[in-house]
C-alpha cells in the first residue's frame, strides 16, 4: 500500500500493542479521503480527529491556527512584481502536513490511531528486530495501534504544526543559505527577504513569490527551500504570462496595476 509506505518512510508512526496503552490514552479511528483531480484518483490516509468530540476547554487549548493570505496581499505581490519588472513563481509543497512532529508526541503526550486494514502486519514485522517480532507474534489489527509520531492529515492541529515548521524553515534554517526572511506584521502568511529581495506569499501548501529571476530560481531549488521541502515548482512567470491565482486565470500585464 503506497500511502502506508510513504508514512513509514517519513517515520510518521510506530506500531505498539494496544495492551500497553494507559487508560486515558486517546485512540482515533482512521479515514480514507478520496480525491479526483483532472481524471487522477488519489486516496489519502487521515486521522479521524476532526470528527472527534472535544470539550470547550480542550478546544480552547488546541492550537489549530493556520491563516490564509489576505486578498490585498495577492494584489500587493503582483504590484511589487510589475513595478520592478520582476517575474513571479509558484510552487507546491508535496504532502505538506507530513513535515513536523505530532503535537501530542512533541510534548510527551502521544495519541494513537487504529491501523488501516490495508496495512500488512506481516510485511512490517519482517523488517523488525527479533525482540519486536517476538512481542508482536500472533497479533492482529485489533491488538495493534499506531502511535502518531509525525504530523498526519486529519489531526486538528496538523495545520498549525505545519505552519510552525514552515516558519522555522523560512526564518531560521534558510539562514545557512544566506536568506533573511521575516514574517509580515499585518499578514502572517507573507515573508520578505532583504538579502535576496524576494517577497513570498504562503497559502497553506502553496507558495507564490516575486523577486529577481536568479534569486527566485535559487530559492526554489536544492540550495533553498527544496533542501528542506519536497517541492513541485512552476516556471518563471514573466509579463504577458497567463497565471492562475485562487482558481482564477489572469494575464500578467502592466494594465493590472
Amino acid at each position: 500500500m503506497m500511502q502506508s509506505a510513504t508514512l513509514k518512510a517519513r517515520s510518521l508512526y510506530t506500531p505498539v500493542l494496544r495492551a500497553s496503552l494507559a487508560r486515558g490514552d486517546t485512540v482515533f479511528a482512521y479515514k480514507w479521503v478520496d480525491k479526483c483531480s483532472k481524471g487522477l484518483h488519489k486516496s489519502r490516509l487521515t486521522c479521524a480527529d476532526l470528527k472527534a468530540k472535544y470539550t470547550s476547554e480542550e478546544n480552547h487549548e488546541l492550537d489549530v491556527h493556520c491563516p490564509t493570505p489576505l486578498p490585498e496581499s495577492h494584489g500587493l505581490l503582483e504590484v511589487k512584481a510589475l513595478l520592478r519588472y520582476w517575474p513571479t513563481m509558484t510552487a507546491d509543497v508535496i504532502a505538506a502536513f507530513l513535515i513536523g512532529l505530532d503535537c501530542g508526541d512533541a510534548y510527551g503526550s502521544p495519541v494513537f490511531m487504529r491501523p488501516p486494514t490495508e496495512w500488512s502486519i506481516a510485511t512490517w514485522l519482517a523488517d523488525q528486530p527479533a525482540p519486536v517480532q517476538t512481542a508482536f507474534r500472533g497479533a492482529t489489527h485489533k491488538d495493534i495501534v499506531w502511535r502518531l509520531d509525525g504530523n498526519l492529515y486529519g489531526r486538528r492541529t496538523a495545520g498549525a504544526v505545519y505552519r510552525h515548521e514552515l516558519e522555522e524553515i523560512l526564518t531560521n534554517r534558510l539562514k545557512d543559505q544566506g536568506y533573511t526572511f521575516v514574517r509580515g506584521s499585518k499578514d502572517p502568511t507573507t515573508y520578505s527577504c532583504q538579502t535576496s529581495q524576494i517577497w513570498l506569499l504562503r497559502r497553506i501548501d502553496d507558495f507564490r513569490a516575486t523577486g529577481p529571476p536568479e534569486a527566485l530560481l535559487k530559492l526554489f531549488k536544492d540550495e533553498g527551500l527544496a533542501k528542506h521541502l519536497d517541492l513541485k515548482r512552476g516556471e518563471l512567470e514573466s509579463l504577458e504570462t497567463l497565471v492562475e491565482v485562487l482558481g482564477r486565470r489572469k494575464l500578467r500585464s502592466e494594465g493590472m496595476i
